[in-house]
């Protein structure tokens, strides 16, 4: 689904915050490659699990950071940004990334499901959201107000 959003939104620039082990990671690059054009930034503070995803996603336009989410800086405006982190860090990174988007930007909050849904939290920071109930639950968004 994420691939899918990716393909169709043309996004220059992606964030992705938590990577695990790499799958949404290789899907987005997968997707921008096939595009032709953009790069993604992930975010993953777990040495093994960043050094496993940099070997999965090797030859894609991706760079695997091994930092914490919120310590690190874009150099640009995000297009779409992918909110898979631990749970409790998902508020705090939307608000620390939130300067780097622009009105259109495309967000999505992975595992959602019920009890634990961000919208009500993070609605108020001028998202607009539609959440899709798959097993574990994703949630877009559109950043309407800049």
């Amino acid at each position: 689904m994420v691939a899918g959003v990716v393909r169709g939104l043309q996004p220059d620039y992606c964030l992705e915050t938590g990577s695990a082990f790499g799958q949404t990671t290789e899907a987005i690059g997968k997707a921008l490659f096939r595009n032709g054009h953009g790069h993604l930034d992930s975010i993953e503070p777990d040495l093994h699990r960043a050094v496993f995803t940099r070997s999965r996603c090797d030859g894609l336009p991706i760079t695997v950071h091994q930092i914490d989410s919120l310590e690190f800086v874009p150099d640009r405006t995000i297009d779409f940004a992918f909110f898979d982190s631990l749970l409790e860090l998902r508020t705090p990174e939307f608000r620390r990334f939130r300067q780097w988007m622009r009105r259109g930007t495309i967000v999505a909050f992975h595992d959602t499901r019920p009890g634990r849904d961000l919208r009500d939290e993070i609605g108020a920071l001028g998202i607009r959201f539609v959440h899709f109930p798959t097993p574990r639950g994703i949630t877009f968004g559109e950043v309407i107000q800049p």
